[in-house]
């Protein structure tokens, strides 16, 4: 049979969005973690989640999940993924078996991940230059620039109030994708405008940078939670309990 260009390359375009499609995801729960005696969480770096500094691992979420492998017996491996659409792939696959980064509870997700018990609650807030016209409102960010990380939480979020505020919002991001903390050391040194942060990480980054505003929240208290497959039920319940 003969194929056109048009075919093979439309055949092209659906083999390569299938490689990184989100397919089933393998069976693994509590059990068999217990017989590898090993549990791998999937992170990235940031002072809440996971860093290393002068040898030394740490991070909240670290310190969290690294308590909860000492009450089961378990080693913890830490992979940090730079490309956080990568977390539910990677989990599905097997690959980790728990998301440990600053994960947002959304109705959206649960379709496709199973949250743990939330193990605190956050809003997220404006970052911005206290020497500036302060922005107070989030009406105020109407027509205004606001970097964030791409597909974050912050993101969303910024896409949804454009249609509460019926103004356009100049979501930006960088090519290099950096960290929130890094987005917030840019404000601070002038470099972009503004950009978004769960309120607790931005109360910490305004002790280094004295010069930052983050009063103005943008969003509803939210809670925040640990990310694993749907079909590891006993998984979850000792992490919930754990938690508890």
């Amino acid at each position: 049979m003969r194929l056109t260009w048009t075919t093979l390359l439309i055949a092209t375009i659906l083999v390569s969005c299938g490689s990184k499609h989100i397919g089933p995801a393998v069976k693994i729960d509590f059990k068999e973690i217990q017989k590898k005696g090993k549990l791998t969480i999937l992170t990235e770096n940031s002072s809440l989640s996971f860093f290393e500094y002068r040898g030394k691992r740490l991070g909240f979420e670290y310190e969290i999940m690294d308590s909860f492998c000492k009450t089961q017996g378990l080693k913890m491996e830490v992979k940090v993924i730079t490309d956080t659409k990568n977390f539910q792939r990677l989990l599905n696959n097997g690959e980790g078996d728990v998301i440990a980064s600053n994960l947002v509870v959304s109705l959206e997700d649960e379709k496709r991940l199973a949250y743990s018990t939330p193990y605190y609650y956050t809003h997220q807030v404006l970052v911005q230059r206290s020497n500036d016209t302060l922005i107070k409102e989030p009406a105020e960010l109407a027509n205004q620039t606001v970097c964030v990380r791409k597909n974050s939480p912050f993101s969303r979020r910024l896409t949804d109030l454009q249609d509460e505020i019926g103004s356009r919002i100049n979501i930006r991001y960088k090519t290099e994708n950096p960290i929130t903390e890094d987005l917030i050391e840019m404000v601070a040194n002038n470099v972009i405008p503004f950009t978004i942060a769960h309120e607790n990480l931005a109360r910490i980054s305004k002790e280094m940078h004295p010069n930052l505003n983050i009063d103005t929240r943008i969003s509803f208290q939210q809670k925040i939670a640990f990310g694993l497959r749907l079909n590891s039920p006993e998984l979850k319940k000792k992490l919930d309990d754990f938690l508890v």
